[in-house]
């Protein structure tokens, strides 16, 4: 029985709506059909209960997709899915003028990290770059994966290798302090970088995400983390203020490294 063509890609969707106005509206795709399912026939074919699910299918260069935007059951909470985890990773486009498409995504209210550059999944190399305001929308994006918040705020993790059990422990002295409630962290050295780190905490009620980069010494990232949150509660910000406070606008006397400019990351 030969196969004549591939049919389509299924991809879940949480706002169908959304999806709709990026892949069609945005990505050029055609509408050519939606449909709803639902009752006991679909609870068997697709192994779930009380299924209320609609799908709409695009069409774009003989390459069609189908949006599954399940009202019922709600899809699990999203997690980290590394690249090299079984199954699709990937949608790639292929476009005429990129920055065209960057203005268009961006006029359209999509997230555009403007000063970021990754060249190295390591964070070993010199040519990934970020600005502060590029990590502050990185950490809150990584703050949604659990998994992400579960390893990053642990102060010592084991990791069994052969008969051996090697121990992991935390650059981050807070993340063991009754002192601190944080969400997520993450510190980094190489030398073109300096001592880094990006954290978001609870501080007087709020979730602050800091951005320290290129700190002067071996724990003066630590310490600068524990002066903001000092300036912090004794200034109390208003309800409503940014939640990103950068080492550009942090209160110590010695100049941030951190300008807007993009600088290595780690």
């Amino acid at each position: 029985m030969p196969v004549r063509r591939l049919s389509h890609v299924g991809l879940c969707v949480s706002e169908l709506q959304r999806s709709l106005a990026f892949y069609r509206d945005i990505l050029g795709f055609r509408e050519v059909g939606r449909g709803r399912y639902r009752g006991r026939q679909v609870d068997a074919l697709l192994e779930l209960a009380d299924v209320d699910l609609q799908a709409v299918w695009l069409e774009r260069d003989a390459v069609r997709i189908e949006l599954l935007a399940f009202a019922s059951p709600p899809p699990p909470p999203p997690q980290q899915r590394p690249i090299n985890t079984l199954g699709l990773t990937h949608l790639s486009f292929r476009v005429e003028d990129l920055a065209a498409t960057v203005d268009q995504l961006r006029g359209a209210g999509v997230e555009i990290l403007d000063d970021t550059r990754f060249d190295d999944p390591t964070g070993l190399s010199a040519e990934n770059r970020s600005s502060p305001t590029d990590l502050v929308k990185l950490v809150n994006a990584a703050y949604q994966y659990p998994v992400l918040r579960e390893y990053s705020t642990s102060s010592e993790l084991e990791l069994p290798i052969g008969k051996r059990v090697v121990r992991y422990g935390s650059t981050n002295g807070l993340t063991s302090s009754p002192e601190w409630e944080i969400g997520l962290q993450k510190t980094g050295y190489i030398s073109a970088a300096g001592r880094c780190l990006v954290m978001q905490a609870v501080i007087e009620g709020q979730r602050v995400v800091m951005v320290l980069l290129d700190s002067v010494g071996k724990y003066s990232r630590i310490g600068d983390a524990q002066r903001i949150r000092q300036w912090l509660e004794a200034n109390r910000p208003a309800s409503g203020t940014s939640s990103g406070l950068t080492s550009a606008s942090q209160p110590r006397d010695r100049a941030g490294a951190a300008a807007e400019a993009s600088v290595p990351a780690v």
